[in-house]
């Protein structure tokens, strides 16, 4: 079952594999879809690797602006295939590494 593997690829890194995990209930709660969830988990490190660029915290509501407004969406809906991880879409959106800090700094202003 496809979305019971995304779901554990989701939550690998938040440690709750194999036990109880109140993330993946959530998830379940919910009834996002696979491709839900991996844009979910691709804006969440875009958020991450941003800040660390920026060397603050960003927050969600600019990452999702800047992912939008930098056509990472676009791209993400371009590469999407139900089965492929967030890791994989990760690099197809980002074949090389992670873009320039200095591109996204006129859009966070």
């Amino acid at each position: 079952m496809v979305h019971k593997k995304i779901i554990e690829d989701i939550v690998e890194e938040s440690g709750c594999n194999g036990k109880y995990c109140l993330l993946k209930e959530v998830i379940l709660y919910f009834g996002l879809s696979d491709r839900q969830l991996e844009q979910i988990k691709l804006v969440e490190k875009f958020k991450y690797e941003e800040s660390k660029n920026q060397n603050r915290d960003i927050g969600w509501e600019k990452a999702f602006r800047l992912w939008i407004s930098l056509n990472y969406a676009k791209r993400f809906d371009e590469v999407y295939r139900d089965g492929l991880t967030h890791k994989e879409l990760w690099d197809m959106i980002f074949p090389t590494t992670y873009p320039n800090p200095k591109i996204s700094e006129v859009y966070l202003g």
